[in-house]
C-alpha cells in the first residue's frame, strides 16, 4: 500500500508472515512466562511500571483485554518474567506462618502479622468464637510474598463490637493451618 501525504510518501509492507506480536503488561513479581516460541526478531522496552515486547514471524490468533493491559496478536501469552525486589534486607518468608498476636489481652485493638512464602497464595484469615462460630473474616485473598499484618478491631461481620471473652485467631493457606487463642477484655 502507498500512500502520499503532501511530498512525504512512505510505503507499509505487512507480509503475512512478519506480523508482529505485541504485548502490554504491568510488570510484577506474579508475571511469568507460560511458554516459549521462537521469532525472527523483536525487541522489548521497559519501564518502573509497564513493559512491552514485540516479536516478528508468528500466525495471529487475535485477543485483546481491558483489565491487565494485554494486547495479543499471535500464539505467544505470558509476560517477562520480572523480580520485585522490595528492601533486600528483609528476606522473604519461606513458608506460611501466623505471628504471635499483639497485644494478647487486647482493648480495642489487636493486630495479626503473618508470612506468606515467595511464591505467594490464597490466605484466609477467620475469628471464631469458643462454640466455633466465625465471627469475623478478615482475610479472605490472595496475598503476595512478604510479612503482612492486619488490625481486628473487636467487631464482627455486622459491625457490631464483640463481647469481653476468649476468640481463636484461624489462619488457612495452601498446606498450612494455625489457630491462636486471643482474649478480649472490655
Amino acid at each position: 500500500m502507498k500512500r502520499k501525504i503532501g511530498r512525504i510518501s512512505y510505503r507499509l509492507v505487512i507480509p503475512t508472515l512478519l506480523l508482529a506480536l505485541i504485548l502490554c503488561h504491568p510488570t510484577s513479581a506474579s508475571t511469568l512466562i507460560t511458554r516459549h516460541v521462537f521469532g525472527l526478531g523483536g525487541g522489548a522496552a521497559v519501564s518502573a511500571n509497564y513493559g512491552l515486547i514485540a516479536t516478528l514471524s508468528q500466525d495471529v490468533a487475535g485477543e485483546a483485554r481491558h483489565h491487565e493491559f494485554f494486547i495479543g496478536s499471535g500464539f505467544w501469552h505470558g509476560g517477562t518474567p520480572t523480580t520485585d525486589v522490595g528492601d533486600p534486607d528483609i528476606p522473604l518468608p519461606i513458608c506460611f506462618a501466623l505471628s504471635r498476636i499483639m497485644p494478647n489481652p487486647f482493648t480495642p485493638s489487636a493486630t495479626i502479622r503473618y508470612d506468606v512464602p515467595a511464591l505467594g497464595g490464597s490466605v484466609k484469615i477467620d475469628i471464631f468464637n469458643v462454640t466455633g462460630r466465625r465471627i469475623k473474616t478478615l482475610v479472605d485473598a490472595q496475598k503476595t510474598p512478604g510479612q503482612h499484618s492486619i488490625v481486628w478491631d473487636g467487631r464482627n461481620d455486622w459491625g457490631k463490637p464483640v463481647g469481653a471473652g476468649v476468640y481463636f485467631v484461624a489462619m488457612n493457606a495452601p498446606g498450612y493451618r494455625k489457630s491462636q487463642r486471643l482474649i478480649c477484655i472490655r
